[in-house]
């Protein structure tokens, strides 16, 4: 299930789209004035490549990504105004990585649930996160 919104909102699913091939190509030009996308389940080669992420996301989820392991280190300056980031159901397991990625400027909500990272020393985790990210609000472990 994938969907973003502009200023309406689309969805595309992978059952209605023909190939694999067809779905990575209607990610090559997304809208820069997109400002909430979400991907749900799948596998993370058939997402879209990093490099396609407008820098005018406010809202992104990634949930249940079958492969999503870490977060590129890109993600910081590709979105640095992203204000929520969903994570939850992956299988993000370093805090180094995810301190590393994370766009620290505008981030008010985080949602790490169901990722390994997420099963350690939650208190340590959440004080390391809130370090890092000034405006973090919600955190979700």
């Amino acid at each position: 299930f994938f969907f973003f919104k502009q200023k309406t909102a689309y969805e595309i699913c992978a059952c209605l789209v023909g190939s694999e091939m067809c779905i990575r190509d209607s990610w090559r030009a997304l809208p820069r004035s997109l400002e909430e996308l979400h991907l749900q389940g799948g596998d993370l080669h058939k997402l879209p490549h990093w490099d396609v992420l407008p820098g005018s996301l406010r809202r992104l989820t990634l949930r249940a990504v079958k492969g999503l392991t870490a977060l590129p280190r890109s993600l910081a300056w590709r979105v640095p105004t992203l204000q929520e980031l969903c994570l939850a159901g992956n299988e993000l397991a370093s805090l180094y990585g995810l301190v590393e990625a994370l766009p620290v400027l505008c981030l008010v909500r985080l949602d790490l649930r169901g990722n390994p990272v997420a099963k350690g020393g939650l208190a340590d985790i959440d004080r390391i996160l809130r370090m890092v990210c000034a405006r973090l609000a919600d955190v979700q472990l």
